[in-house]
């Protein structure tokens, strides 16, 4: 058996997190969903967020330097 595509894993994490953005979005601003699984909710969503986006990238200014 060959191994894997390296793209195939990336893209099945990728479908991964936008289905968990999608599942647990609505629960953050639900009226019936309790507050303690909103809070986890939100934590789910940032970090699928996080993980689809990456870190923001560096940016240089006219000066030269590089800005955070």
């Amino acid at each position: 058996m060959s191994p894997p595509h390296p793209h195939a894993e990336q893209q099945l994490q990728a479908v991964y997190l936008y289905a968990v953005i999608a599942v647990y979005g609505p629960w953050i601003t639900s009226p019936v969903v309790g507050e303690s699984e909103r809070r986890l909710a939100v934590r789910r969503v940032t970090g699928a967020r996080r993980q689809l986006h990456g870190p923001p990238p560096l940016l240089r200014r006219s000066n030269g330097d590089w800005a955070r």
